[in-house]
Formats: C-alpha cells, sequence, structure tokens
C-alpha cells in the first residue's frame, strides 16, 4: 500500500473536501481523487461519499480513518528513527497562547532549528519562495488563502517548514532567520516590533475589501458616523 494514497484518503476525510485535500498536499483534485480510487481498488471498498458539495467517509472508511492515522504517524516516526545519529526529523505540532507564540516559541524553535548566520539578499522572489524554507500562513485564514491561491497560480513550490495562524508569530520566526513567508501587509500588535526586510510581490496583487455595518435607527448613530468618517479618513499609518 502507497502511504501517499493513505494519506490522501486521511485529509479528504479529515477535510470532508477533495479540493481543499488538494491543496493541503500541493496537488490537483484529480490527482487526490485519482489516489483514493487506486486505494479503494486495493482494499476493495468504497472510502468516500459524496453528500451535497462535501464529501465524507463510508461507514468502511470511517473504520479505518484513525488506523489510517495511526499507521502514517507510525511511518513518520520509522523515517525520523532511522536518521543519521544526532539528527532530529519529523512533524511537531505545537499549540501555544498568543503570547507564547510570540515571545517564548520562536526563541525554542529557532534553537531546535539554528538560526542562519547570514542576511539573505533577495534577487529574485520566485526563487526564494521555492528554495528557502517557508513558513506558511494558515489556509483556514483569508490572507493564508490569498497566499495559497498567488503560489498556486504562479506554479510556486515551497518546502514548507510549518503553518501559522498568527502574524506575529510568523514575524518572529522570520527575524530569527527560520524562513521566509508570504503575508498580506499589516499593522504588527503596538509595541510588538521585529527586524524584517518585506519585498512586494510583482504584478498584481490581492486586496481586501473591509466593510462597516449598522442600524440606522441605533441610537448611537452619531458615534458611529464618527467612527465611519475617521476611519475613511485614516491614511493606513499605526
Amino acid at each position: 500500500m502507497d502511504s501517499r494514497y493513505l494519506q490522501s484518503f486521511v485529509y479528504v476525510a479529515e477535510l470532508g473536501s477533495i479540493a481543499e485535500a488538494a491543496r493541503r498536499l500541493d496537488l490537483t483534485p484529480a490527482a487526490v481523487g485519482q489516489r483514493i480510487k487506486l486505494l479503494e481498488q486495493e482494499l476493495g471498498t468504497r472510502l468516500i461519499q459524496r453528500s451535497g458539495r462535501t464529501v465524507s467517509a463510508t461507514p468502511a472508511g470511517a473504520r479505518i480513518l484513525e488506523r489510517g492515522r495511526k499507521v502514517l504517524r507510525d511511518i513518520r516516526d520509522l523515517r525520523a528513527d532511522i536518521g543519521e545519529e544526532g539528527d532530529l526529523s519529523g512533524e511537531l505540532r505545537v499549540g501555544a497562547t498568543p503570547t507564547l507564540m510570540t515571545a517564548v516559541i520562536p526563541r525554542l524553535v529557532s534553537t531546535l532549528l539554528g538560526a542562519h548566520p547570514e542576511a539573505m539578499q533577495v534577487t529574485d522572489i520566485r526563487t526564494t519562495l521555492e528554495t528557502q524554507p517557508f513558513l506558511r500562513y494558515d489556509r483556514n485564514t483569508v490572507g493564508g488563502q490569498q497566499a495559497d491561491d498567488y503560489l498556486r497560480r504562479h506554479g510556486i513550490k515551497t518546502r514548507q517548514r510549518c503553518e501559522l495562524d498568527g502574524l506575529d508569530a510568523i514575524a518572529a520566526l522570520v527575524s530569527r532567520g527560520l524562513g521566509v513567508s508570504l503575508v498580506p501587509h499589516w499593522l504588527s500588535t503596538p509595541g510588538y516590533d521585529v527586524p524584517l526586510a518585506r519585498w512586494p510581490l510583482p504584478g498584481s496583487r490581492a486586496k481586501r475589501i473591509v466593510g462597516l455595518i449598522w442600524s440606522r435607527t441605533s441610537a448611537r448613530i452619531r458615534l458611529v458616523e464618527t467612527f465611519l468618517q475617521l476611519a475613511q479618513a485614516w491614511d493606513g499609518q499605526p
């Protein structure tokens, strides 16, 4: 059994979407569908069923899902165990509060992985994204989806090191030389500043439009209108 086929099945079953599983695996939906089809042929039973716009595991698929997760974990651990003595490899999942993600975790990760001693000189953004360790902005966020869309449109294959949902945490890791990232231009938390170099993407860039909704019959209409005027006059500076 090809473990890649099993991995595709687990992703589809967990995410409820072949398209989303394909994004996470950096494959086309057709490739993911073909992998699952081959796995079903090997096992002699259907594993995935469609229900409207979503997909889910069949009763047979649900029975093997947890065992499939365990098999994949064992394979990752096996690869880590046969590495050179003293080397570290494998997947480590860490959950932490926002303050720990910006103040403690980057320091621990930089000690674990080792910071790059040289300053990075970027002359070609595509080459940088493809060759440097990539810190991915969580694809469950709007900004992360936009970054993922850009990479896919331009056929850029990254060397992903981790996936984070906090921009300040990503900035902290980048500042310690742990990789590069593709994120929206944002204002960092007041009082939190790290040394970063920023390069704009070539070509057209996506914009996120933010709106304000309020009730015209609100007793605080004057307060709302004043806030709206301030927002419209804002020049984007902190």
